[in-house]
């Protein structure tokens, strides 16, 4: 029998990160994010996290991509690898 996929990096929770780490951790699980799990593996690495999280926020908001196609961006690319959400 296989053994289940171990992560390689851990889920910090929110006594293990800074403040604006913890806000961001806060936030997620107050249902901002289907998985808030990933903002706490990102956790890892708050500078990594931060932009990101900018980046994602320029996309929904203030890029001039419809969003119509940010979604089957989504989709095409959550089939490609595999993901479950």
């Amino acid at each position: 029998m296989t053994e289940p996929a171990r992560a390689l990096l851990p889920m910090l929770n929110a006594d293990e990160v800074s403040e604006g780490v913890q806000r961001i951790l806060q936030a997620a699980t107050r249902g901002n994010y289907q998985d808030p799990n990933i903002m706490r593996v990102l956790a890892n690495a708050p500078d990594l996290l931060s932009k990101l999280l900018d980046y994602s926020k320029f996309l929904l908001y203030d890029s001039e991509i419809e969003h119509r196609l940010i979604e089957l961006l989504r989709i095409k690319l959550a089939h490609l690898n595999a993901c479950h959400f």
